[in-house]
């Protein structure tokens, strides 16, 4: 029997230890890059985690890894998708082949600018050589200060094997083949585990072919791009897919990259595509403010319905004012994170939704006619306001001598957009926002009941294809223009529906480590969060996944039926006060959501429990 060793692992960067099965990314969640931990930071030095040789530092800065003396190749991650900030966040005073002892400084990374950027900032550290190192871990969880234990590793005290030659030319061959040949690139970038392909054809790519080749872990689709997942070698696929393709490929300019002629129907997927990148991305760093604020306006509503609060009290309006700010002001909001986005001026676009919600309070003073002003609560012109300031920005640039950019060219920007928007855009814009809230309301109205059971029974097949995000764009619209959205009832039952059915298999489970998994993820899920219910466990087992759509499908004819209506961008066990009517208070709506809730809940775990796992096994059929 090999000798059992402990390698300690410390945390690099002060904060809070989480599992990594937690942490909002799918490779690393579902541990394809080896088991390890996350950590929420709350201080922006990074220090190593354990002692060794650096085996690598990311070009963007973002990731490095370290090699411990008996073999453990230790990956520290900062941020996810912070590939894209091209390293400005990140200072690293390390390079490849450099010795660090456990619990030395080695840089920093700027919390404030990733949260700025939208993306979340959990550091990740894993032990990407797992299954030739790793016998056993065991997370510290909670509040940790930098350089304290996080994790302890049993290993077997053996340097990982020499494995067989690779041959990484093969490899990358075989991807480029896959991915649709060379002709079908655009440009091609990687991080520390991903090659990010932007294709001009995603339908000439082969699934099934990429995930079959060595050194492949997943294919995934996102933010436009084309993502195999390698691990920690991508690196050297990369360099060798370079060779094969050529170097005038790497890092390409997409936009401004030719591309060969498509047929009309790609180019329209491939623009939509981008547009919906653009839309999701912007509204997400805001999901959880603007879920907070409604839920809040249900709270207000209570206390008021009790007789707790005065509508027409001092404290009732300074509270009220937090809701409501949030919601009125979306457009200044909405003009940083899209601009941030879009790589436009962020202050510039803040600006330009701070006066669209001034002009519409004044607009009926003007001497001249205008239609649909009321930009107050909108979303989709300052969002196309960004769009159209990102190319407006470099024209003026050309244009402006540069001694005078500073003083002249914001306020010649904000002036050229407000005339733009207010005078043709944005009464169009506002106009097709209105159309598809009332088309939304309409096609519901038809039947709720069926509506609920397609939207609710196809919705996590629609997280399979990448579709789902549409629909957050939508149930904001819906929001930002009347006030609620039956769309979001019937998301929240889905969330329900999800966490009912990871419940099940932790109930049914023997194995105390997979059962406290699946309770976390079911926690989760019934706190919104349904990354881990569904990567980790829903979409692995063929048989669960078709009952918890099945439950998921007769909720949402329930919650149809019983015409509930939800008042905030938020959902499932944990936002139940945001289908309290922040106008009636507790009235029928809400006791109606808890029945479509609680039932969607028990149909569920009925169904898996009985029929998603196997008698007398652990095992998911």
């Amino acid at each position: 029997m090999p000798k059992m060793t402990e390698l300690i692992l410390l945390s690099p960067v002060s904060g809070n230890v989480i599992p990594l099965t937690q942490v909002n990314d799918p490779v690393f969640s579902q541990e394809l890059m080896g088991k390890g931990f996350g950590i929420e930071p709350d201080n922006n030095k990074i220090y190593a985690p354990v002692s060794g040789t650096i085996a690598y530092v990311a070009d963007t800065l973002h990731a490095f890894g370290i090699k411990t003396e008996d073999g453990a190749e230790v990956l520290v991650h900062m941020g996810i998708n912070t590939v894209e900030l091209a390293g400005k966040p990140f200072t690293l005073n390390i390079v490849a082949d450099q010795i660090v002892t456990a619990g030395e400084e080695i840089g920093t990374m700027d919390v404030e600018q990733i949260k700025a950027s939208g993306r979340p900032t959990t550091v990740i550290v894993a032990i990407t050589n797992t299954a030739d190192y790793l016998k056993d871990i065991h997370i510290q969880t909670g509040q940790k200060e930098a350089k304290k234990t996080a994790a302890i590793v049993i290993s077997n005290n053996q340097k990982s094997q020499t494995k067989e030659k690779v041959s990484y030319s093969q490899i990358a061959t075989d991807i480029i083949k896959n991915v649709g040949g060379k002709e079908n690139i655009n440009s091609l970038i990687h991080c520390i585990t991903r090659l990010r392909f932007y294709l001009k054809d995603e339908s000439l790519t082969n699934k099934e072919e990429l995930k079959k080749i060595p050194k492949v872990i997943d294919v995934a689709r996102g933010g436009g791009q084309y993502q195999v997942v390698i691990g920690q070698e991508v690196t050297n696929v990369y360099d060798e897919i370079i060779k094969q393709i050529g170097s005038d490929l790497a890092n390409a300019p997409v936009e401004d990259k030719p591309t060969k002629k498509v047929p009309f129907t790609q180019e329209v997927k491939r623009e939509f595509s981008r547009f919906l990148s653009v839309l999701t991305e912007s509204i997400a760093p805001l999901v959880g403010i603007l879920g907070g604020a409604g839920m809040f306006k249900g709270v207000l509503a209570i206390l008021v319905q009790f007789d707790l609060l005065n509508k027409t009290g001092g404290t009732y309006m300074m509270l009220n004012s937090i809701p409501k700010g949030v919601f009125y002001f979306l457009p200044v909001l909405l003009g940083y994170t899209s601009a941030k986005r879009l790589h436009s001026n962020p202050v510039i676009l803040a600006v330009v939704g701070a006066i669209l919600v001034y002009f519409s309070t004044v607009a009926r003073y003007l001497p001249f006619p205008t239609i649909l002003t009321n930009y107050v609560s909108s979303i989709f012109p300052i969002i196309f306001a960004a769009w159209f300031a990102k190319h407006l920005e470099r024209l003026l640039k050309k244009i402006i001598p540069k001694m005078l950019q500073t003083t002249f060219l914001p306020i010649i920007e904000i002036i050229i957009l407000l005339l733009v928007i207010v005078t043709i855009t944005g009464p169009l814009i506002l106009i097709a926002s209105y159309q598809l809230s009332d088309g939304v309301n309409s096609l519901y109205n038809l039947n709720p009941g069926i509506v609920g059971l397609v939207v609710d029974g196809s919705y996590q097949f629609l997280i399979t294809l990448g579709l789902h995000w549409i629909i957050i764009p939508i149930v904001v619209n819906d929001l930002a223009t009347n006030g609620h959205s039956y769309l979001n009832a019937l998301l929240s039952i889905t969330m329900v529906a999800q966490g009912g059915a990871v419940l099940a298999l932790a109930v049914r489970t023997h194995d105390k480590k997979a059962r406290n998994k699946t309770f976390k993820a079911a926690a989760s899920a019934f706190c919104g969060i349904t990354e881990s219910a569904m990567y980790e466990f829903i979409l692995k087992y063929q048989r669960v996944f078709i009952l918890s759509n099945i439950g998921s499908g007769i909720g949402g004819l329930i919650c149809g039926t019983l015409r509930v209506n939800n008042y905030a961008l938020t959902g499932s066990l944990v936002g139940i006060l945001s289908f309290v009517d922040p106008k009636a208070g507790i009235n029928s709506n809400f006791l109606n959501a808890i029945i479509a809730h609680l039932t969607t809940l028990l149909i569920t775990f009925i169904l898996v429990y009985f029929w998603g796992v196997k008698k007398n096994t652990n095992d998911q059929r």
